[in-house]
């Protein structure tokens, strides 16, 4: 019986070392597969790491642009602000000009009727009108 059992231990080891082998050759893929998904993985990372900072620069630029833009707002709110103020008093100096060209207009007429009162006519003749005012009436 030694035999058989020294027979028997050795078919058992053969059997153990072919899985012990079997193990080691699925062991060393798995580190192959697992060295190659490591690699896939930082070249992933990395992408992600470079479309990040892309991102980043992104949205600094439009970060510097909507500065730009707010400050472009902010001039052309300072303008509009300017040129209501100038309108502003455009009208008010408008409207006193109104105010002395009718002085001056009144002032003028009264001068005319001055004028026209000291002025002598060829009979028959009418005086001028006056500005503003109607002739003066002839004595009857």
């Amino acid at each position: 019986m030694a035999a058989q059992e020294v027979r028997k231990l050795s078919n058992q080891t053969a059997e153990a070392t072919k899985e012990v082998q079997r193990m080691i050759v699925n062991t060393n893929q798995s580190v192959i597969t697992s060295v190659a998904h490591t690699r896939e993985t930082q070249a992933a990372t990395q992408r992600i790491r470079n479309a990040s900072q892309r991102v980043n620069d992104l949205m600094e630029e439009i970060s510097r642009a909507a500065r730009e833009q707010s400050d472009g707002v902010a001039q052309i709110g300072l303008a509009i602000a300017e040129i209501d103020s100038t309108t502003q008093a455009s009208a008010s100096d408008m409207e006193s000009y109104r105010r002395v060209a009718d002085t001056l207009s009144g002032e003028a007429a009264a001068l005319t009727n001055s004028v026209n009162a000291f002025r002598t006519f060829r009979s028959g003749e009418l005086p001028p009108v006056a500005l503003g005012h109607p002739p003066p009436r002839a004595a009857g």
